[in-house]
């Protein structure tokens, strides 16, 4: 698969669809890489050009070991569409990703179409709980993660009855670089939106799923709020919804994406 780069970092890409379809950029959360929305693009791809990427310190690509920022995740993304010489596109993130698109609407807005965020919030509270996490993950490694994705990122009732889909996103944070892990916790711990949420002028889909405990439906909604004229749903399942309801999921996008 190609990577193109951005200030020195190799980040790697993957692009699906015919290249004069609408682009859609789907932007990874925390701890998985591109293969993740394999689901979701088989029904995207149909009518986009859709790009995913690993974020840095993900996956394949580069994993610069220090703090990274949402503001330096979404020059990522921006790099990303020059690398396409992509003027705008519609952009979809989930959790993390969802964040980098927001910041990418806020600093360059006439790069983004609109924006689909899924299971995410503006803030994430205080940074101690935080800390605590990467004082955690740097000290013991990639195995404190396991326990998060089996509570906090995925229902009860997928991890019951999809054991194998739960194994594999296991897995997959498990695989994941600690130092690029430990960076982007600290992206997800500084990152405060709530402040530039009403500059987001682009059409707009809220996604939240009803058993989110990392980024409950009160956090999406409060999202849709702070955003003039953007749109609200709420899907079942837990906070990666583009596992656990792929095909919802892309109902929804669809549907929106059609509408405006």
């Amino acid at each position: 698969m190609p990577y193109f780069d951005n200030e020195n970092v190799s980040i790697h890409y993957r692009v699906d669809g015919a290249d004069q379809a609408p682009p859609l950029v789907l932007v990874n959360s925390i701890g998985t890489e591109l293969s993740v929305w394999n689901t979701l693009v088989a029904d995207l791809g149909r009518q986009y050009r859709v790009l995913r990427f690993d974020l840095r310190g993900q996956g394949q690509s580069s994993v610069p070991e220090q703090d990274y920022t949402v503001e330096q995740l979404a020059l990522d993304l921006a790099a990303l569409l020059d690398s396409q010489g992509i003027v705008s596109s519609h952009v979809c993130g989930v959790s993390l990703g969802a964040m980098v698109a927001v910041q990418l609407a806020v600093s360059a807005p006439q790069r983004v179409r609109s924006l689909t965020l899924c299971n995410t919030a503006a803030y994430l509270g205080p940074p101690e709980p935080w800390n605590a996490r990467i004082a955690a993950t740097r000290e013991k490694g990639m195995a404190t993660v396991r326990g998060a994705v089996l509570e906090r990122w995925l229902s009860a009732d997928y991890v019951a009855t999809n054991p194998e889909g739960a194994a594999h996103l296991v897995d997959m944070a498990l695989a994941s670089p600690k130092a690029g892990f430990l960076g982007a916790s600290a992206a997800l711990r500084d990152v405060d939106l709530r402040g530039v949420l009403g500059a987001v002028k682009c059409p707009t889909l809220v996604v939240s799923s009803t058993a989110d405990v990392a980024t409950p439906p009160a956090e999406g909604k409060a999202i849709a709020a702070a955003i003039d004229g953007s749109r609200y749903v709420e899907l079942p399942g837990g906070h990666l919804s583009h596992v656990e309801q792929p095909q919802l999921l892309a109902r929804s996008i669809n549907a929106f994406l059609a509408s405006i």
